[in-house]
Parts: structure tokens; C-alpha cells; sequence
């Protein structure tokens, strides 16, 4: 089943359908897990010893994503000295953390989760969230000044080349932004500066508002002139159903099929990746960026959730034909478009032609890492446990469906090294 695909240097892209299907494809470069920074810890780090819950040596990870930050105590931060002194503290946890993963020989990413001021509102009223970056000047003349900090620290660091990236921000969520404060998209690139004073190539990940695969066309195409940039997205294309047991959510929803896996991640994915090329065609873009997914999941208590994450781990492979991913997919010839419009007309051709172009470009969007959510946080989404009430975490080889497959695709990095 599984094609390991060899990593391209350069995007092929506007090919015919039938050198389409002999391309070499890209494919991912890191798979691992997201990891909450509080379960990374020294009295919790069993699985860091030398036996089946080593992510390194058992589940042949090769990257983690870790959240640094304190949800409990963000929002009721007011002040930049307040703010300091609580992210010195997760600071030196993760300094401490290098330690131990290092020598693993595993990449890790600082996955920035606090700013100053936390969020004004969470959701609450049927209000989409709101951070206090979209509402106070200082939080974000902070966000800028603490991120040329963070680079500035451990560019010093004697374990700096673990550390693989900069993720701007978790999940940023500027929604009801207050006159005269910058955008997300205006915001981001500043970040991305003060990093570059210090750490002139590490990876640093953009993510899109909300890190919402839909949003990642707003990001600034001047993003490419910089060497070494990702733009961030979380794959939850079907949120209630990876949900699925939480939070009032229902178990009784099918596992989206692969049409429809096609329509709601590749379908903005691949126009994303034609509007990139088109550009880059008239050097209004230096290069094409890559795409890296900082999280995704699928509950415990979703139906087929193994079947589920069959799908997405293929079409992040570059696999999954029937996905819009592959090379043999299926693209919309372009003489069909042509006779759609002479018998209905050039709204109807338009639309078959966008639809070829998505088509065409969904194989060649670089997908540079995807990060499983969250090892180690809760029994909902750790891949050790089954689907049960009374299951609990389980070893190698004993795995559940779920995990066996999240295992099994981590293999692609054994034959990368």
C-alpha cells in the first residue's frame, strides 16, 4: 500500500494530465506529534525512556511541535513584566526539555501559544474568539519585541540545531481587530524580522488567521523572498467529526469520504497552490512556499477514525488518487470545460476551468510536515488508547486501529534518513 515518494526540489506545475501521472511528487521532509509543553516534563517522561512510548525509537517520529505558553494564566496578564516572568517559566522548561529530546535525535518546534493579554474573548455568546493582539497596541509591539528575544536566546543555545523551527503563533485569532492595530497578515512579517536578526535561516512556520487552510491566500506573497518560510495550517476539515464525543459533539457521524476529503482540504489547497504559480509566472512572487500542517486529529470516539486517517495520511503522502492527491488523479479534461461552454455558456466553462486548475495543482502543493494531535495531552486524543470508555494507554505492538495507523505512516521517515 504504502509508495514512499522522493522529495522534489522544484514545483511541477501546469503539467498535462498525463505527465501528471508519472511525476515524481512532493512529500513530506517531518511527520510527528504535537506535544503540550506540560507533558514534557522531567517527572512525566517515561516515554523518553528506551522502551514502546519512545516517540524517537518506537513511533520513528522525527519532529515535535511543541505549545509554549500558559492558558490558565494568560488572559489576566496586563503588563510586559507580568508577561515576562510567566513565559521565563515555560522558557526554562523547554530549555530544560532540549536537553532530554536532543539527544534523541529529534527536531523540535517552538510553537509560540501566549501573548501578552491572552484572549479577550474565547467564543463565548456565539462571538468568533478575539486575542488581546487584535485589541491593545502593546500586546502586539510585544508579540514583535519577544520573538526577537525568544530568536536571540536560542540562537545561543548549545542545542539550537534541534531546534528545527519558529511557529509564529497557535492558532492566531484576530477577529475583531480595534482602529489603528495592524492585521494578522500585516503583523506576522514584523514577527519574522525580529527573528531574523538573530537566526538567519532557521524554519520559521506563518500560519494563516486561525491557521485556517482557507485563509492562507491573504498571507503577503513577500513572505517568499524570505529562504526559509512555511505557511502554517491545521488540518480539520471536518470538525465535528474529528470531534467527535467532545464537547457535546454526537459519535454518530460517518467518516467523510474521500470525495468529500477532496472538496473541503484539496479543493483550497490546490487553488492556493495555482494562485501561488501564477505569481511566481509574473515575478510577482520569488518562490513558491511550502505548506506545513502544525496539527491535526481525529477523537477517539469518532466512527472509522483509522479508516479516516487512512485518507488524510495518503493524501499528505501524495498517494491518494481519489483524494485529489496522487499521480494518477483524476483531473477534469480541458476539452470538456470547452464544450460546457459552448452548450451552457462561459459562466459554466469558468467554473470547469477553475476546477481543472485546483485539480492540477492539489498534487503539487509541498506539504513540508504534518504533526499529529497531541500525544500525551488527553486519553480523547493520545493514539495509544482505543475507543472505549474503559481503554487506556496501550504499548507497541498492541496499538489500536487508530494508532496503528498514525504508526505505520511515521515509517516514511525511516527511509528518509
Amino acid at each position: 500500500m504504502i509508495r514512499l515518494l522522493g522529495k522534489v526540489l522544484t514545483f511541477l506545475t501546469f503539467l498535462s494530465v498525463t505527465n501528471l501521472a508519472v511525476a515524481q511528487l512532493p512529500s513530506p521532509d517531518y511527520r510527528g506529534f504535537n506535544v503540550p509543553i506540560a507533558e514534557v516534563t522531567s517527572d512525566r517522561a517515561d516515554y523518553m525512556a528506551q522502551n514502546s512510548n519512545d516517540i524517537a525509537n518506537h513511533w520513528h517520529a522525527n519532529v515535535i511541535i511543541t505549545q509554549i505558553g500558559n492558558d490558565a494564566e494568560q488572559d489576566d496578564v496586563t503588563t510586559v513584566q507580568e508577561y515576562r516572568a510567566m513565559m521565563e517559566t515555560e522558557l526554562q522548561e523547554f530549555e530544560n526539555k532540549l536537553a532530554e529530546l536532543c539527544p534523541q535525535g529529534l527536531k523540535v518546534i517552538f510553537n509560540l501559544y501566549s501573548t501578552l493579554g491572552g484572549f479577550a474573548n474565547r467564543g463565548e455568546g456565539g462571538q468568533l474568539p478575539n486575542e488581546k493582539l487584535a485589541t491593545l497596541q502593546l500586546a502586539q509591539t510585544e508579540f514583535v519585541d519577544f520573538w526577537g528575544e525568544i530568536a536571540e536566546r536560542f540562537s545561543d543555545s548549545e542545542y539550537n540545531s534541534c531546534i528545527y523551527g519558529y511557529n509564529l503563533k497557535n492558532e492566531p485569532q484576530l477577529n475583531d481587530l480595534a482602529v489603528g492595530l495592524q492585521t494578522w497578515e500585516e503583523l506576522a512579517p514584523l514577527a519574522v524580522a525580529a527573528i531574523r536578526e538573530h537566526e538567519p535561516s532557521k524554519l520559521i512556520i506563518v500560519p494563516a488567521a486561525g491557521a485556517n487552510v482557507n485563509l492562507l491566500k491573504n498571507l503577503p506573497s513577500s513572505l517568499a523572498d524570505d529562504g526559509n518560510v512555511c505557511l502554517g495550517a491545521n488540518a480539520y476539515p471536518f470538525l465535528d467529526y474529528q470531534h467527535s464525543g467532545i464537547d457535546g459533539v454526537g459519535t454518530n457521524i460517518p467518516a467523510p469520504s474521500n470525495k468529500k476529503l477532496k472538496t473541503k482540504l484539496w479543493k483550497p489547497l490546490g487553488t492556493f497552490q495555482h494562485k501561488q504559480q501564477k505569481k511566481v509566472d509574473k515575478e510577482l512572487q520569488s518562490q513558491l512556499l511550502p505548506v506545513c500542517i502544525t496539527e491535526f486529529a481525529v477523537s477517539r470516539f469518532a466512527q472509522d477514525a483509522d479508516v479516516f486517517l487512512e485518507r488524510l495520511f495518503s493524501s499528505f503522502e501524495n498517494e491518494n488518487d481519489e483524494a485529489g492527491r496522487g499521480s494518477n488523479v483524476q483531473v477534469v479534461k480541458k476539452k470538456k470545460c470547452k464544450k460546457i461552454g459552448k452548450t451552457q455558456g462561459k459562466a459554466k466553462k469558468k467554473k470547469c476551468l477553475k476546477k481543472r486548475n485546483w485539480q492540477l495543482n492539489a498534487p503539487q502543493v509541498d506539504i513540508k510536515l504534518w504533526m499529529n494531535h497531541a500525544m500525551f495531552e488527553s486519553s480523547v486524543w493520545d493514539p495509544r488508547v482505543g475507543p472505549s470508555e474503559g481503554d487506556t494507554a496501550v504499548d507497541l505492538p498492541t496499538l489500536n486501529d487508530r494508532g496503528e495507523v498514525i504508526h505505520e505512516y511515521l515509517q516514511y521517515n525511516l527511509a528518509e534518513e
